[in-house]
C-alpha cells in the first residue's frame, strides 16, 4: 500500500492536520464564553437603539443611562478580578513600574527577564 500523499499546507507547516481534535473546557473558557455572551447582546441591544435626540425626555433620559451602561461594562469587561486592583484592567497592566521607568530613561535598552540564580535543576551551576 502506498502512503497517501501530504497537502501543500502539510508540506509547507510540517504539521499534520488534528483530526477529530475537541475543544479544551476549563472554567475559564466558560466564564470567557459568558462575558462575550453578555457583550454580544449588549452590542446587539445598543444597535437597536434609535439616533439622536428624541422629543420624549423619557427616551433621551434612557439614552443617558445606557451610555453610562456601556461605559460601566467595558470597565468591567476588561478588568481583572483577582483580588489585586479593580481599577486596573488587564489591557492597561504595564508590568513592572521599576522596569517600564529604566526602559523610558534608556530607550535603546532590551528589556531582560528576572534573573533565575543558578542552582540545581535550573541547569546552572550549583
Amino acid at each position: 500500500m502506498e502512503p497517501t500523499p501530504a497537502s501543500a499546507e502539510v508540506k509547507r507547516t510540517n504539521l499534520q492536520p488534528q483530526v477529530d481534535a475537541q475543544e479544551i473546557d476549563t472554567p475559564a473558557k466558560r466564564d470567557d464564553d459568558k462575558v462575550l455572551a453578555i457583550d454580544a447582546s449588549v452590542e446587539r441591544f445598543d444597535s437597536e437603539i434609535p439616533a439622536g435626540d428624541s422629543d420624549d425626555p423619557k427616551v433621551n433620559k434612557f439614552k443617558e443611562l445606557w451610555s453610562k451602561l456601556k461605559e460601566k461594562w467595558e470597565s468591567i469587561k476588561v478588568s481583572d478580578f483577582s483580588g489585586v486592583d479593580d481599577e486596573e484592567a488587564l489591557g492597561n497592566n504595564m508590568g513592572d513600574k521599576q522596569q517600564l521607568d529604566q526602559l523610558m530613561q534608556h530607550k535603546n535598552m532590551v528589556p531582560q527577564p528576572p534573573q533565575m540564580p543558578a542552582g540545581p535543576g535550573t541547569f546552572g551551576m550549583s
